[in-house]
């Protein structure tokens, strides 16, 4: 007479998650594939085309209007202007802009969504790549509120970029 014998339970979650984890890992990369170019779209249209050019145009009050309220608080359009003449002499000017990454972010303190970018400014003479914190403002629009180099070592220095 056959017996039928019970596999024991730890055989199933054994089971399970040596299937379960590689179809969540393809299924990762599949969002990711699919949502990682929506998103740098999106913010390059709703922000970084106009933002740019406004700075290559020497338009720097228009370029300011980018900047969230508090940033536009902590930095004139004087600094702003004075921060990328002094780029454009040190580097050439301003030739354009690729988004290398954007990622959605969530501000547990302002409790504003957004964005986490990188973006990479080239010069004549160079790249450099600025990263960025956006947040959506009381319209919907997207504002710079963060932003620095990696080059100056620390992302969030006190340049207006």
């Amino acid at each position: 007479m056959a017996t039928a014998t019970r596999r024991p339970l730890s055989e199933f979650f054994g089971m399970l998650i040596a299937v379960g984890f590689p179809l969540l890992g393809i299924a990762a990369l599949v969002y990711l594939g699919v949502t990682g170019p929506r998103n740098r779209a999106a913010v390059r249209r709703d922000l970084f085309d106009a933002y740019v050019g406004h700075l290559v145009a020497g338009r720097y009050a228009q370029a300011h209007q980018h900047h969230s309220p508090e940033r536009q608080a902590r930095y004139s359009v004087d600094q702003l202007a004075a921060h990328y003449r002094a780029l454009t002499q040190e580097f050439g000017a301003l030739k354009k802009h690729a988004i290398v990454t954007a990622y959605p972010s969530w501000n547990p303190w302002s409790r504003r969504s957004g964005y986490s970018v990188g973006l990479v400014l080239e010069f004549d003479q160079t790249g450099v790549e600025v990263k960025y914190g956006l947040s959506r403002d009381a319209t919907g629009l997207l504002r710079i509120e963060s932003a620095g180099s990696e080059q100056s070592g620390y992302v969030n220095q006190p340049l207006p970029w």
